[in-house]
C-alpha cells in the first residue's frame, strides 16, 4: 500500500502519490495501521482505498476496495479512454480536463455504478468494460 504513495516505479503511483496523496502518520507505523483496519476481507482481492481523493489515507478516510477494480480503471483490459478516436490514459484524460486522476477515477466509478457502459466528458470518451451480471436460478 505505501508502494503507491512513495514509490514512482509502483503500479498505480501516478494516481496516488505521483499526484500528492499521501498516507496519514499514523499509518507509516504497521501496528497502527492494522489496529485500525484488521484484516482484509480478502487480503488477495482487497486493498484500502481513500474514501476522499483530496484527504490522506488513514483513520476516518478509508474503505475496503476491490484491488481488480482499482488496477482496472488504470491499466490495460480497463476503461478504454479515447480522445478524438485515439486510445489514452487515465492520466492524460485527468491533465486534459484539468482535473486530478484521483477525482476522474471517483467520476469513473459514480458513471460504473450507475451502470452507464459510456461517458462523454468534451471531446473524451470512456467506454466501460461490459460486466456480466449472472442469471438466477429459475
Amino acid at each position: 500500500m505505501m508502494q503507491r504513495f512513495y514509490d514512482p516505479d509502483a503500479q498505480l503511483y501516478d494516481v496516488n502519490g505521483g499526484v500528492g496523496g499521501t498516507v496519514a502518520e499514523r499509518w507509516h507505523d504497521f501496528d497502527a495501521y492494522y489496529t485500525d483496519t484488521g484484516t482484509p476481507p480478502d487480503p488477495a482481492r482487497t486493498t484500502v482505498v481513500r474514501v476522499d481523493p483530496s484527504k490522506p489515507l488513514g483513520p476516518g478516510n478509508w474503505t475496503w476496495g476491490k484491488l481488480r477494480y482499482t488496477k482496472r480503471i488504470f491499466e490495460p483490459g480497463g476503461s478504454t479512454i479515447t480522445l478524438d478516436g485515439k486510445r489514452i490514459t487515465a492520466v492524460e484524460a485527468a491533465r486534459l480536463l484539468d482535473r486530478t486522476p484521483a477525482s476522474l477515477r471517483v467520476l469513473l466509478y459514480r458513471s460504473r455504478q450507475k451502470g452507464d457502459s459510456r461517458l462523454t466528458l468534451g471531446r473524451i470518451t470512456v467506454l466501460h468494460p461490459v460486466t456480466r451480471k449472472a442469471k438466477n436460478p429459475p
